[in-house]
């Protein structure tokens, strides 16, 4: 049987072309692979140090408050009976909007005075652990007293979290991570002893910082296309996220652990985490992981400080966040081969 001499000079051609197509959109895939690996590294590494930054200047103002504060406590210009000090503790709160509460509890009697930041209006309140409390005008002064001695708001200072924390050791800690009875959100408190320079316990100074504002940052980032961030405790503990959403941390006045959260990719990152032989260690490099199916890339930072902090960032992006353009490629090459296969048939 004889070929047509159209075929005879067609086909040969059509299997060079669709194989050398086929060849380099092959090697083009493979190379974009790589390229999207690195890229991809780069980034969790870059977003990995924008949140470490945040953190430490989040971080680092609360503890140097407390010692400044237990420095004016040791001088009796901050005391809680007779009141003292109200003015410097007004002061701060102004200068640190971040801060939910700030004060000192005394060794004497467990005497507490504070200043709050009401979570309605973010009007500021001078406070007393005997229940009576205070608005505070312009000049941080007196103004109204709007409650007054209540038997069942009476506490010890002394039988507090942040105050036995205060006296393991002699500089600034970290208190473990809660949910504020009275707001309902996160809180990490810094904690300072006062001691006299015979080493008598006079009392504590203490701060809340409400971490709300590390979720908003969180949600901030631009983590790939459908990428997350979040941070854990030791405990596995949610801290932050960047989900946008506070039901995401709490629930029923519960911390969530991350690998019940609600959001898929932050449970699935974390139960990977606690799966793996890493447990939960950092990653020194972002990864590729396997979750639902699906190929990632993650990465663990841990966070610590050495006034108690041991938290871990993690990061998750989806490759196919960076593997769409590529696909799309791949996609457009076929085509153009089969037009090329339709017009040299036609």
């Amino acid at each position: 049987m004889r070929w047509p001499l159209r075929w005879v000079v067609t086909i040969p051609f059509l299997v060079v072309t669709t194989a050398a197509t086929g060849l380099v959109g092959y090697l083009s895939f493979r190379n974009g692979q790589q390229s999207v690996q690195v890229v991809a590294q780069q980034l969790q590494t870059e977003i990995a140090k924008r949140v470490e930054i945040e953190l430490r200047d989040f971080l680092d103002f609360a503890p140097k408050l407390v010692a400044m504060n237990a420095d004016l406590a040791r001088q009796n210009l901050l005391q809680a009976q007779p009141p003292r000090g109200e003015s410097y503790l007004w002061r701060q709160m102004t200068l640190q909007p971040q801060l939910r509460v700030i004060y000192f509890g005394s060794a004497q009697e467990g005497r507490f005075i504070g200043v709050r930041r009401r979570i309605e209006d973010n009007s500021l309140r001078l406070y007393f652990n005997t229940g009576v409390e205070f608005t505070l005008n312009e000049q941080g002064q007196r103004a109204v007293q709007v409650s007054g001695i209540d038997p069942n708001m009476r506490y010890d200072a002394r039988t507090r979290p942040w105050y036995k924390k205060a006296l393991t050791q002699p500089t600034p800690v970290w208190s473990d991570v809660y949910v504020s009875f009275s707001t309902g959100r996160l809180i990490i408190t810094a904690a300072q002893v006062v001691k006299t320079p015979q080493g008598r316990v006079l009392g504590a100074t203490g701060a809340d910082v409400e971490l709300t504002r590390l979720s908003e940052f969180l949600s901030g980032l631009a983590i790939g296309r459908t990428g997350e961030a979040f941070i854990v405790d030791p405990q596995g503990l949610l801290v932050a996220d960047s989900t946008g959403s506070a039901m995401s941390v709490i629930q029923n006045r519960e911390r969530v652990n991350a690998s019940d959260s609600p959001h898929p990719l932050i449970q699935q990152a974390a139960r990977w985490l606690q799966s793996s032989q890493q447990g939960k260690q950092p990653t020194p490099q972002p990864v590729q992981v396997e979750l639902g199916g699906e190929a990632h890339f993650l990465h663990a930072v841990p966070y610590r400080d050495p006034r108690g902090l041991d938290w871990l960032l993690v990061l998750v992006v989806p490759a196919a966040d960076f593997l769409q353009e590529i696909y799309a490629g791949n996609t457009l090459t076929a085509f153009l081969c089969g037009v090329t296969l339709v017009v040299a048939l036609g």
